[in-house]
């Protein structure tokens, strides 16, 4: 953090109380939740919360957080109060999470020949 500045959360407990309440105040009104959100909530932006990762005391809590919107997303999602397209987006750009295809491969060569296709 810049010298000089005090800090937007003296203590863990501080900043989880912050978050409950802003996850609290989006139910109400039926805005999603996102760590985004809760940092232009409380005034902060993408340094400042790396800084604050930075220090032990505060990483357990900004886990809690992170897992936390993560878990709120996805169940948003998949109950279809989120477009899920949207969900997929930010799940994979902010929570690590990836769609993957696994393609097992057998050696057989299948070729499926419509009605409209016999003629080429």
């Amino acid at each position: 953090m810049p010298s000089g500045r005090l800090p937007i959360f003296k203590t863990p407990e501080d900043m989880l109380n912050r978050w409950n309440q802003y996850v609290d105040e989006c139910n109400k009104a039926g805005d999603p939740v996102s760590k985004l959100g809760f940092a232009v909530s409380v005034g902060f932006h993408r340094g400042l919360y790396s800084e604050y990762n930075k220090k032990p005391v505060f990483s357990d809590v900004l886990a809690h957080i992170d897992n936390q919107s993560e878990l709120l997303l996805t169940n948003k999602a998949l109950k279809g109060e989120y477009n899920s397209n949207i969900a997929k987006l930010v799940l994979s750009a902010k929570h690590g999470v990836h769609e993957r295809q696994i393609a097992e491969q057998t050696g057989q060569l299948v070729v499926v020949i419509d009605k409209e296709d016999k003629d080429l």
